[in-house]
């Protein structure tokens, strides 16, 4: 019940969200400050009529208004910074989510955009009223469901299948299952027409789960899928491109219930490991597949390029795309490819049962339609759509394999041919299509066309595209055709979130767009509005856990020119001293040392040499492992073997062995090791810095700071830790300037030590018998728990020091301009 209250609260006030600061204790204290200035205002209008004066401003109803006012300001600069707390902990728990979490977190906080686009009919143009725009989307969202098949519940295809001696599990699901569906959601997932959060769901007892975990066990093994799950709800989300007044312009998105979708993670896990097992799926698949990824598909990607490339013949590529590839799945067809690939009859019923009837109603301007029916396409939204339109195509992938064309990918391994011709790659719906002769091109879009008709699925010709590699650009004068269609010559193409360019520089699109990307990411990361809570905490986080992820991506296989990765590491140093609030002057590896972080260099010889050991230890089957095995056998120094050998060789790590052995290092050693040697440099550096003498001797390792803060007395300690507070000292360096100390007659010259330990015009006290190095923080303190730590003394002296020297500059400057 707790819980329930807690997940049920109302999460907006008249039509306003609540900030995520908001509570009780607020409410209360601004309530005690509403009241005090209600008093106020009484007695000023009583004095008023009274006396005719105004009220005094040391009045006790004054001061009572103040105090109130200060109360409810430092309460809520407390609640905020709590929240960003909680926020920063909720980034690190997402993991990979992270990005996602953050960007969501900025949508809310700029407020729900009004819903005030009009709609015009396709035909006429005409403009749509609130409740013609409501019937409109209702007949295209049923000209996007409709299919042949009324409630595809047919029996076509049950008769003379062949059942597979194996199938899937169908007895209760068990606490390890549900366990793991669970943790594979996400708390803020949006909930579906039963309005059950799945925060509330993660939140469930032993006792409770329990019996959540024996409702869906009846469930699996009756096959009765309840009533609410076969209804959902549809959002209309816009694309960000084309008139706001088309309905093409956005994209239908439909969610499910949450119960419903932990079924269905169970269900796709025992259907998944089944197809496995029986090697229902081919090796061009790779999309969705435990032990598979998409850096697979871009690693042999780009290695046929460069093969092509080095060994100067042609390799011809066609990226197909599927048109609107789950919503025109056909159910009968798909029962019958199920029954094709020897599902069982009771598998295929309860997968009948979950499309039986199902229904969406579609949300646009605070209007739902009524129910549609769905009688086409996979149900969005549902974790086993993926599996089964992967399912559903097994046999176009079938067919590529057979076809005997492709680019050749051959080698000598103990004196037999091995390898063969790879006809392409398929990464779920994502289909990109591999032959050494335009012919051989051809054929294999004859094959998919012709397996795409067959299935009911089209390819778009003009969102495919065709490139060449390695061959002659007369050749590109060819004529090539999808389902009768002409596909176009293209100069890029993007496949799987990479940017891929003709030319021997087949990547300079996408560093053009890495380059782009991390101006934007610094701009984001480095804006104050983020630093209510701590600047440096999150800068740093919100780098590091929503940044990276998107600049590392496809680390593993992309090789980056190394002006774009010097270009990389200069963006994340900028970042650095914007979270320290140092100058640019700062040393590079008093930034990388306090900051905590690794370099980009080092990220990505951690990815690139995890990849080499996996691809070292996969079965010889995958064409992953055989592209790995051609450029070794046959020696092509593809850029990924150099990259690759120059890595291992730079942060001691064994070189890319071909076959497995028990003395190769595990992936968490090369990582420590690439830790180690990477921690390693950096001292060495920092060593042969004169400035960094004592940050050298006293910082061992590259790690984050526990004491910075939003004070310039902050930024003046990082300055300080790394040799460069700009004292009169270290001025002297560069002009005329005295030495001398004009904060206390001491007469000793003006250094960081002096400054921090000495001077005796500063406030607070320094602490007696403090070393420099504690001072700064190098080193735990021995304080009393009644003294502030030397740290934070430091930091109110170094802050007093500056302001000082501030006013003196401004008093010299005003002296000079008047004289």
């Amino acid at each position: 019940t707790h819980h329930l209250e807690k997940v049920e609260r109302p999460a907006s006030y008249k039509g306003r969200k609540r900030k995520r600061w908001w509570d009780g204790e607020v409410r209360e204290a601004i309530g005690r400050r509403q009241e005090a200035c209600r008093n106020l205002r009484g007695k000023i209008r009583e004095k008023r009529e009274e006396e005719g004066t105004p009220l005094e401003k040391d009045s006790k109803e004054w001061r009572e208004y103040r105090s109130r006012k200060l109360e409810v300001t430092a309460l809520i600069q407390s609640k905020i910074s709590k929240a960003d707390r909680r926020f920063l902990q909720e980034l690190k728990e997402a993991g990979r989510d992270a990005p996602r979490k953050f960007w969501r977190h900025i949508q809310s906080q700029m407020g729900k955009p009004r819903e005030d686009a009009t709609l015009e009919e396709e035909t006429t143009g005409r403009r749509l009223e609130p409740k013609e725009a409501i019937k409109y989307i209702e007949e295209r969202v049923k000209r996007m469901f409709k299919g042949d098949s009324v409630d595809g519940v047919d029996n076509e295809g049950a008769e003379g299948r062949l059942e597979r001696e194996v199938q899937p599990s169908k007895e209760g699901i068990t606490q390890g299952e549900l366990k793991r569906a669970i943790k594979r959601m996400q708390a803020a997932t949006a909930t579906g027409l039963d309005r059950i959060p799945m925060r509330l769901v993660k939140e469930l007892g032993p006792e409770t789960r329990e019996l959540l975990r024996q409702a869906l066990s009846r469930i699996m093994e009756s096959g009765h899928i309840p009533a609410e799950w076969r209804k959902s709800k549809l959002r209309l989300v816009y694309k960000g491109q084309g008139p706001k007044s088309s309905f093409g312009s956005y994209r239908p998105i439909a969610i499910t219930s949450v119960l419903y979708r932990l079924f269905m993670q169970v269900v796709r896990n025992r259907l998944q490991t089944w197809a496995e097992k029986e090697v229902i799926l081919g090796e061009l698949q790779n999309g969705f597949r435990w032990g598979r990824r998409l850096e697979d598909n871009l690693f042999v990607l780009t290695q046929a390029i460069e093969i092509a490339q080095m060994e100067v013949r042609p390799l011809y590529l066609c990226f197909l795309d599927v048109n609107k590839a789950y919503d025109t799945v056909d159910h009968s067809k798909l029962w019958r490819q199920l029954a094709g690939l020897g599902l069982s009859g009771e598998w295929i019923g309860l997968i009948k049962e979950v499309y039986r009837g199902t229904e969406v109603v579609t949300e646009w301007q605070h209007e739902t339609t009524a129910p549609v029916a769905c009688s086409r396409g996979l149900r969005q939204g549902c974790p086993l759509s993926p599996l089964l339109f992967m399912l559903y195509i097994a046999g176009m992938e079938r067919k590529l394999q057979e076809s005997g064309e492709g680019f050749t990918l051959e080698y000598l391994e103990g004196g037999e041919r091995r390898g063969g011709r790879l006809p392409g790659l398929i990464y779920a719906d994502d289909v990109v299509l591999m032959a050494d002769t335009l012919h051989g091109l051809q054929a294999l879009m004859n094959e998919c066309g012709e397996m795409g008709e067959a299935l009911g699925l089209g390819f778009s010709a003009h969102k495919s595209g065709l490139m060449v590699f390695g061959g002659t650009e007369g050749e590109e004068a060819a004529s090539l055709f999808i389902q009768g269609n002409p596909v176009e010559w293209v100069d890029q193409y993007k496949y799987l979130g990479v940017h891929l360019q003709k030319g021997r520089n087949y990547l300079q699109e996408q560093e053009t767009k890495l380059k782009a990307k991390s101006r934007r990411n610094k701009g984001i990361a480095t804006a104050r509005a983020l630093w209510g809570y701590n600047r440096y905490e999150v800068t740093r986080a919100v780098w590091k856990m929503v940044a990276v992820p998107g600049l590392t991506f496809g680390n593993e296989v992309l090789c980056l020119s190394s002006g774009t990765r010097q270009y990389l590491e200069v963006r994340q140093r900028e970042v650095g001293r914007a979270a320290l609030g140092v100058s640019r002057t700062a040393p590079n590896e008093a930034v990388q040392g306090d900051m905590g972080w690794s370099s980009f260099e080092a990220r990505e010889a951690r990815a690139k040499l995890d990849f080499e050991r996996r691809l070292s230890r996969m079965c010889e089957e995958r064409w992953t492992r055989q592209a790995f095995k051609y450029v070794h056998l046959r020696s092509s120094q593809t850029r990924w073997v150099r990259r690759t050998r120059q890595l291992a060789q730079r942060y001691d790590v064994d070189g890319p062995l071909l076959y497995p052995t028990a003395e190769q290092p595990e992936q968490q050693n090369i990582r420590a090791r690439v830790s180690e040697s990477e921690t390693q440099r950096w001292a060495e550096a920092a060593r042969r810095k004169p400035a960094l003498a004592l940050y050298a001797r006293e910082k061992q390792e590259v790690r984050k700071l526990n004491f910075m803060d939003n004070s310039q007395g902050s930024a003046m300690l990082a300055a300080a830790r790394g040799g460069m507070l700009r004292t009169r000292v270290l001025q002297a360096k560069y002009s005329d300037a005295d030495v001398g100390c004009t904060m206390c007659a001491q007469g000793a010259d003006e250094t960081a030590e002096h400054i921090i330990l000495e001077c005796t015009g500063l406030e607070p006290e320094a602490q007696c018998g403090v070393e420099l190095a504690v001072a700064l923080g190098f080193r735990e303190s021995d304080e009393r728990a009644d003294e502030p730590p030397p740290v934070e003394i430091t930091k109110k002296r170094l802050q007093c020091w500056w302001r000082r020297r501030r006013q003196e500059t401004t008093v010299a400057t005003l002296a000079a301009s008047q004289a």
